[in-house]
């Protein structure tokens, strides 16, 4: 089962509504028809933009003026603004998607006045959340505009030559939501020791995948993106991972390699709140030849829980494939992939399958497939760092 549906915290239903930037050109009343993008827009606009960076600080939001866009009418400039975030903001527990804004602002350059002429959302792959497109009004003397719009004043009134001094705007993904990070049991730790694996000798940040799911209700999605963002945990050396997808809710998770969850904390949509997991691993064993991994060799896996109201022991028996090049799961991977399909039954009697394929020189289960009551995942990676 995918571990985060395991969590005690309910993910609501997110799906973002997103239209692509071209569509932009038929909105009435103009404004939204000029919309620059993040650099990366439809041929029907003209000039293209020229995104600007006020500030390049990598731990920060940028900020953001396009020199393109630039009108003056009378004691008025007329600027297409943005914020480019540094990481994804939460919503209910969730990732908000649509993080990037856009603003059409005036400037009275002698008045010192700001107002808002329209504003859009976008996500990280300039498309518009269309369901966020009437912006509030707002406008403000620049003594009493927050700080950020007091920066856009300055860039915007100066010379326009300066403005061909700064920085164009340079693609960067943006972080997930920070978490405490979460502490595993230290006898569940040692039975992974006892393993004695090989240390992994390449490392993977990042994992893009494209997955499609028919769910047993009817209910089915093609094509659905999800990144999963990957770190080594300094105290206890395991794989941290964390997902972006507006499906599930935030969680980082301490695994064994990513092939299950030692550990997790997430939020409480009630509180606001980070917190732990409920359900605690509280004890690990394995069984078989997890060092290696030989083709057709069957191997276990069980954990122990500490659930809320009581403790569950599940067994998972895994069955290894015939190795193959890591760049059959995908092109820019080195060494050898090793299929694994695992299977578990739940206290009720419900069967669920899932697959991976081990990456030996990464020391990484990556996801490829599930099939368990609720319906079937099909999963593909797309692209990697």
């Amino acid at each position: 089962m995918d571990a985060l549906a395991r969590f005690v915290l309910k993910p609501l239903a997110a799906s973002l509504a997103v239209l692509s930037l071209a569509a932009c050109s038929h909105f009435p009343g103009g404004d939204e028809a000029d919309l620059p993008g993040d650099g990366h827009l439809p041929e029907y606009q003209s000039p293209a933009p020229d995104w600007r960076v006020l500030n390049l600080d990598e731990d920060q939001d940028w900020l953001l003026i396009d020199r393109n866009s630039l009108q003056h009418e009378g004691d008025i400039t007329y600027a297409w603004t943005g914020i480019q975030r540094h990481r994804y903001p939460m919503k209910y527990g969730h990732a908000v998607m649509a993080l990037h804004s856009r603003e059409r602002l005036a400037f009275y350059c002698q008045r010192q006045l700001i107002s808002r002429q329209s504003q859009l959302f976008l996500d990280n792959d300039d498309r518009v959340d269309s369901t966020r497109l009437k912006s509030q009004p707002f406008s403000a003397f620049y003594r009493q505009a927050p700080l950020y719009y007091q920066q856009l004043f300055d860039a915007a009134c100066q010379a326009p030559a300066e403005l061909a001094k700064l920085a164009p705007l340079k693609s960067r993904t943006p972080l997930p939501p920070p978490f405490l990070p979460p502490r595993a049991r230290p006898e569940v730790l040692a039975a992974i020791a006892a393993l004695d694996l090989p240390a992994p000798r390449l490392t993977l940040h990042r994992l893009d995948y494209r997955y499609e799911a028919k769910l047993s209700d009817g209910d089915a999605t093609d094509d659905r993106p999800r990144q999963v963002f990957l770190s080594t945990d300094s105290r206890s050396g395991q794989l941290l991972q964390q997902a972006v997808d507006p499906s599930i809710a935030q969680q980082l998770q301490l695994s064994f390699r990513g092939l299950f969850d030692l550990a997790a904390r997430g939020i409480d949509i009630m509180t606001g709140q980070e917190q732990d997991a409920n359900d605690s691993l509280t004890a690990l064993s394995f069984t078989g030849d997890w060092q290696t991994l030989p083709a057709h060799a069957q191997l276990s896996y069980t954990l122990s829980y500490a659930g809320p109201t009581a403790d569950i022991t599940r067994t998972t028996h895994c069955r290894v494939g015939k190795v193959q090049p890591a760049s059959t799961v995908h092109p820019a991977l080195q060494g050898s992939a090793k299929p694994l399909t695992c299977t578990w039954q739940s206290t009720r009697g419900n069967r669920w399958v899932e697959g991976y394929s081990y990456l030996s020189d990464y020391g990484v289960f990556v996801r490829t497939s599930e099939d368990n009551p609720l319906g079937t995942w099909r999963w593909k990676l797309d692209s990697l760092q």
